[in-house]
């Protein structure tokens, strides 16, 4: 399996491709690294003993990640680009929402021009309302963030589940971190 992993040099996203490069698959990593570290890539790729594709770009670039898309013709993208703290989110809400948001719009398009139809989303616990209970069963479905980060992290759920009620072929994962550390 080929795996495009947004956001890979990131915590998150450079375990996953740890763990997708231990099961054999090829990964490819797209991240802007303005939440992450190019030593993440550079770890990968002294633990794997192989070169890892990389492209560094933003995913609210359509183009270019059009064409990486194309380029690296994965069977699944794992979507873990965002911005990501709660506090920094009431300070910059109008970043948080275009990043996030608009980015994940922007790499959906993009999928959908190279008919690509296998999604696994980053969001977060932070879709929960405050006073959901603790911990929260995988059956609570009611979904009310009070902040701005997990505000974006709603919309875009309910944007996938949207997107696979209009195209029952795309197949999308969400997945709703705590403290991923």
């Amino acid at each position: 399996m080929k795996a495009f992993i947004t956001g890979g040099c990131g915590f998150v996203g450079a375990h996953t491709a740890a763990a997708l490069l231990e099961a054999g698959h090829q990964v490819f990593i797209y991240d802007n690294l303005s939440n992450s570290y190019q030593d993440a890539l550079e770890a990968l790729q002294g633990i794997s003993g192989i070169r890892l594709p990389f492209v560094q770009g933003d995913i609210r670039d359509g183009e270019r990640l059009l064409q990486t898309l194309k380029a690296s013709e994965p069977d699944v993208v794992f979507h873990f680009a965002a911005l990501k703290s709660i506090s920094e989110s009431f300070e910059k809400p109008l970043d948080y929402y275009d990043v996030n948001v608009s980015g994940t719009v922007t790499l959906l398009k993009a999928m959908q021009s190279c008919g690509l139809k296998r999604l696994v989303f980053s969001s977060s616990v932070a879709v929960y309302p405050e006073n959901s209970p603790s911990p929260c069963s995988e059956s609570v479905s009611s979904v009310g963030a009070s902040r701005p980060y997990g505000e974006t992290k709603v919309i875009i759920e309910r944007l996938l589940t949207r997107l696979s009620e209009s195209k029952p072929d795309l197949s999308s994962v969400i997945l709703r971190f705590c403290n991923p550390a």
